[in-house]
């Protein structure tokens, strides 16, 4: 979901194409989200191996539960 920078809206795998992403080696920090995607731009462009990017929604395990969602 940080990828897609929405959480309002319905959104598809259309929605990012890494592809088509610019992506830029010169900058030294990114958020998350952007990280994220300038990663997939850069390997599913040039990697020398096959890429495939997970992208799930959210992952919770156990009592790392940030969202307080469980606690009820």
């Amino acid at each position: 979901m940080a990828l897609y920078n929405s959480k309002d809206t319905e959104i598809t795998e259309d929605d990012f194409t890494p592809e088509q992403y610019v992506y830029d080696l010169e900058v030294e920090k990114y958020d998350y989200a952007e990280g994220k995607g300038q990663a997939e731009a850069y390997f599913f462009r040039n990697a020398t191996f096959p890429v495939v990017a997970v992208r799930v929604a959210m992952v919770i395990s156990g009592t790392d539960d940030y969202t307080g969602r469980f606690d009820y």
